[in-house]
């Protein structure tokens, strides 16, 4: 009974919708909201993605599709989606029709098109005049399309010169309505224009202005963004409705927001002594050496290349250790160095310049160099206190946040040695991350165990097993995560690098493992996922693979099996996951979009938003943090005028 009871109230909060078909969508709450105030009045919709703003563009016109079914001589009426350039033309008018069934025209359209359509309309006469031809064109896509697609400057002219008229408009939609408080800009003159029927007597088309600048631009002046927004429903003539306002309003609760400098200072007992720093200087010293030799011999190496860099995947390399290095510590840049050092070895196999080799096992003797100086000063039995010094303040700031989520149980550690613990491979990384421009042939392989028999020290250590310490004393195994609460922990910890997510993954699952205080704590580690043109079969595979471990780790958290997820900002937006208690930014966030998108992530009751930083940022970003919340401020101050209209 009790087992059964704890299924049901685990389905309730973490419920999963396997039986859905992958081509169906469900909107957010939100999404739905900003669409009935679009269908109601003239709005200006601020997302936070260009993905969003055209998904809602897309939902007001279908519901406002009944008139634009029919033929203009029946008293049918047509939708415009006008976009700022070119370009945008050509990518709305290739994308609107996979979602919709309405016929989508753009201007100008195709060239075949418009041969047939003069020699059509044209045949009899050479002397027909230009405006004849432009009109001839506009009437066959008003004719015949439900949508059309163009830019501003083509949509005013043919207003002015009576190619279109707005009394055969039933919507207006304006791409990148940010423009429209620009000078001269066509999108003012056009709403000027649709101004004009009221005056006359004819029902005014509905205006919908889109755009994604508004929260993902730098605003380094929340007054003048204020100002941009007022002048923009003026120009516009329409009210601003945003979901990027405040997304934590959205879901009725506000997390507990708190800065963390992470220095070595009182908070931080942890220091490093003169060995470990030492030894921190060494490993620095031994990558930089390979470093600055790359970058030096560079054009020399190109040139016996015959053209391709091969010190390219070495010096990418060399630098992820190094970054890895400062913001992990020597631990972790010892175990990726392992990792990087078997993906390496997998392609010097495969490559037959003799000096991409050279260089390759170059790199591989520094890597190997790296890991020994590192076991020479690490010892296996060690306890967590000095397993932290060899991390970083942030790494041990994040640990300290995890303990107080520990849950009112007693553990104990019990040790068992195991060449394979969990089945978690470093090769676990070799994803291939759109976040990174480097070749990931480069320096990502493939899945792993079964190309590397002979397994590194990495994977030879013990493993520790939580168990959970009763009252009279038995124990029992802890086989999975604690029945949970609204209380036990939920989180996603936000890096901007993929290596640095997987490392930090391997850090706390070590951590974890030997800390009785955080035996709760099970991560997993997220990153970009995206196929690149190039590439071949195998590569192909690669990402298959990478993308089907993604999708494991995404339904291990959804579950709860895994309580912790080491993201990428891919992370940050349109993926659905439970709701946080728990988010922390390990790195600041770049702008305010991504401040308030990771900020939305914690949603549940009494969620905690951290940000961590380093002593030589944290006076610097305060600024930028008060940037963020005046943004805030304007939001609820629009937020307020809303609702007043409403009541």
């Amino acid at each position: 009974m009790a087992a059964s009871s704890g299924v049901g109230r685990k389905g309730s909060r973490y419920h999963r919708l396997d039986n859905i078909p992958t081509n169906t969508f469900t909107p957010r709450t939100y999404q739905i909201q900003l669409l009935d105030a679009a269908l109601q009045k003239n709005t200006l919709l601020c997302q936070g993605c260009p993905n969003s703003k055209l998904f809602l563009a897309l939902m007001v016109a279908k519901e406002m599709s009944s008139a634009t079914r029919s033929l203009i001589k029946n008293g049918g009426k047509r939708t415009f989606f006008i976009t700022n350039s070119e370009e945008e033309v050509e990518i709305v008018t290739s994308t609107i029709p996979h979602h919709t069934d309405l016929k989508v025209g753009s201007y100008p359209p195709v060239q075949t098109h418009v041969a047939e359509q003069e020699k059509d309309n044209c045949e009899n006469t050479r002397q027909e005049s230009q405006s004849c031809k432009h009109r001839s064109v506009w009437q066959q896509l008003v004719e015949s399309n439900n949508i059309i697609v163009c830019t501003g400057t083509n949509f005013l002219e043919a207003l002015e010169n009576g190619f279109v008229l707005l009394k055969i408009v039933n919507l207006l939609i304006f791409d990148d309505c940010h423009h429209s408080v620009s000078e001269g800009h066509p999108y003012a003159s056009i709403v000027s224009l649709v101004q004009q029927l009221d005056e006359e007597g004819i029902a005014e088309p509905r205006i919908l202005g889109v755009t994604a600048a508004i929260a993902g631009t730098d605003c380094s002046d929340p007054d003048q963004l204020k100002i941009t927004i007022s002048s923009m429903e003026s120009a516009m003539h329409a009210k601003a409705q945003t979901s990027m306002l405040i997304l934590t309003e959205r879901f009725g609760c506000r997390p507990r927001q708190k800065v963390i400098r992470c220095d070595l200072d009182d908070f931080d007992p942890v220091g490093i002594d003169e060995e470990q720093a030492q030894l921190r200087q060494t490993m620095e010293g031994l990558l930089l050496r390979d470093y600055h030799f790359f970058l030096d011999c560079r054009e020399q190496l190109i040139s016996q290349a015959g053209g391709k860099d091969p010190g390219e995947t070495p010096r990418q390399v060399l630098e992820q250790c190094l970054t890895i290095l400062s913001v992990l510590g020597p631990w972790c840049c010892s175990s990726v160095g392992e990792y990087f050092h078997m993906q390496m070895e997998k392609i010097v196999k495969q490559e037959r310049c003799d000096i991409h080799k050279r260089c390759m096992r170059c790199v591989m003797t520094t890597l190997r160099m790296l890991t020994r100086t590192f076991e020479a000063s690490f010892h296996p039995d060690y306890c967590v206190h000095e397993f932290l010094s060899y991390t970083t303040p942030k790494v041990r700031a994040l640990v300290n946040s995890l303990r107080k989520f520990k849950p009112e149980v007693d553990f104990i550690i019990v040790s068992n040695y195991s060449d394979d613990p969990d089945g978690d491979d470093l090769s676990d990384l070799s994803d291939d991350g759109d976040n990174d421009e480097e070749d990931d042939d480069s320096i990502s392989g493939s899945d792993g165990e079964e190309d590397n028999p002979n397994k590194t020290s990495l994977t030879s250590k013990p493993v520790h097993i939580a168990v959970k310490r009763n009252a009279d004393g038995v124990t029992e195994r802890i086989t999975g995560v604690l029945e949970e609460e609204e209380k036990n922990l939920c989180g996603i910890v936000f890096v901007e690098n993929r290596y640095i997510a997987f490392g930090l993954s391997k850090v706390i699952e070590e951590v974890c493992s030997w800390d009785e205080d955080l035996c709760f704590v099970k991560s997993c580690h997220i990153t970009g996922q995206g196929l690149k043109g190039a590439g071949g079969s195998a590569k192909h595979q690669r990402s298959n693979r990478a993308c089907k471990r993604q999708e494991e780790a995404l339904r291990k958290f959804r579950t709860q099996e895994v309580n912790l997820v080491i993201a990428t900002p891919e992370l940050e937006e349109g993926i659905d996951i439970p709701k946080c208690n728990l988010v922390v930014r390990f790195d600041p966030p770049k702008d305010y979009r991504s401040y308030t998108l990771s900020k939305g992530r914690a949603r549940a009751r009494d969620a905690s938003f951290i940000i961590l930083l380093d002593a030589d940022t944290y006076e610097g970003f305060q600024s930028r943090l008060g940037v963020f919340k005046g943004i805030e401020q304007v939001g609820r101050i629009m937020r307020v005028k809303t609702t007043a209209e409403k009541s």
